[in-house]
């Protein structure tokens, strides 16, 4: 899902769970979730061009965090579904609801 426009907090401090936008490559503006952090890597998903299962491994330095999931446990509940449909369209799901938020405020602040 590209989404250009989005706020960024920076590189710093990359985690899992983090909602992050890709700078770098084909996927570049690409919105993901960092399902996991490993040396300089982190491992992206947004369900439907990267899934859950086949995550893309991306430099830390090549994305940006935009926002941290509201809820701590989000992504181990994804990991507990038994589906991995159902995982992807959890994923899809917190994504669509975060970018939904940030376009309200942005609507909002703009009026």
């Amino acid at each position: 899902m590209k989404v250009p426009f989005l706020p960024q907090i920076g590189k710093t401090g990359i985690k899992a769970g983090a909602i992050v936008r890709s700078e770098a490559g084909h996927d570049r503006f690409g919105v993901f979730i960092v399902l996991w952090v490993q040396d300089d890597f982190a491992y992206l998903a947004d369900g439907r061009s990267r899934l859950y299962e086949k995550p893309k491994k991306k430099r830390v330095s090549h994305i940006r965090k935009l926002a941290m999931l509201p809820e701590r446990q989000a992504l181990d509940q994804i990991r507990r579904l038994g589906d991995a449909g159902q995982r992807n369209a959890a994923l899809r799901k917190l994504l669509r609801q975060y970018i939904d938020q940030e376009l309200m405020q942005r609507r909002s602040s703009d009026v």
